[in-house]
């Protein structure tokens, strides 16, 4: 499977800050923001193909990995690249057998998507069945899709969690079925619950890690 190969984002401010912290090996696969984003609601954003950032129609604030692929050509196209071959493992039957080889033996934790989503049930079941194959590895990440997260849970994996992010078309969802969920905190905004990755240390870039492995909610402040 050497020939199909992601662009891995090991480079990642808060990837970095999780390897050093859990002196682990980490890293994250990113999609396109936005285009990728079947369910994103409030932060519905994207690159265009001018380079410039579009926005949905009910946009309240940009999402931050379009933001970084607007500013980062490289980072865009890399994102580019692994949607376009992530769809063609799908449809060839080759996601699992790729990720595998490429991740086995080098990683310990893996984010799914610091830019990007769940776009499909079949890219979700893959996510599942890779996670299967790799016990060894911990896999976690952030949805908006209400559907991905339920089989997700309804997997109950040790080593795959995920968050339901707020902001989203499926909210009434995840609120009417007690989701564990992360909510942007806007300013001003009277939030009760933990605010995570409130400041600048190793330890605290890396707590919603830990509070989604633990499939607890919490904040984070907009960034």
């Amino acid at each position: 499977m050497k020939q199909y190969k992601l662009s891995l984002s090991s480079g990642n401010r808060k990837i970095k800050a999780l390897s050093r912290y859990t002196k682990l090996k980490c890293t994250s696969v990113d999609i396109l923001a936005g285009v990728t984003c079947p369910k994103a609601y409030l932060c519905k954003s994207w690159v265009n193909s001018t380079g410039k950032i579009s926005r949905g129609r009910d946009c309240q604030f940009l999402c931050y990995a379009a933001r970084i692929e607007a500013i980062y050509p490289n980072v865009y196209h890399a994102h580019k690249h692994n949607t376009k071959l992530i769809n063609f493992l799908i449809k060839s039957d080759l996601f699992v057998d790729c990720l595998y080889s490429q991740l086995h033996n080098k990683y310990d934790i893996v984010r799914l998507h610091s830019s990007g989503d769940f776009f499909s049930l079949d890219y979700t079941k893959n996510w599942i069945n890779l996670a299967r194959a790799l016990p060894n590895i911990q896999f976690f990440g952030y949805t908006k899709v209400y559907k991905s997260y339920s089989i997700i849970r309804r997997a109950d994996l040790d080593n795959l969690h995920v968050v339901f992010s707020l902001g989203s078309k499926d909210d009434y969802k995840a609120i009417r079925y007690n989701a564990n969920t992360c909510t942007v905190v806007l300013p001003n905004m009277k939030f009760n619950q933990k605010i995570v990755c409130n400041g600048k240390t190793d330890k605290i870039q890396s707590q919603d890690f830990f509070e989604i492995i633990n499939n607890r909610s919490f904040g984070i402040k907009l960034h």
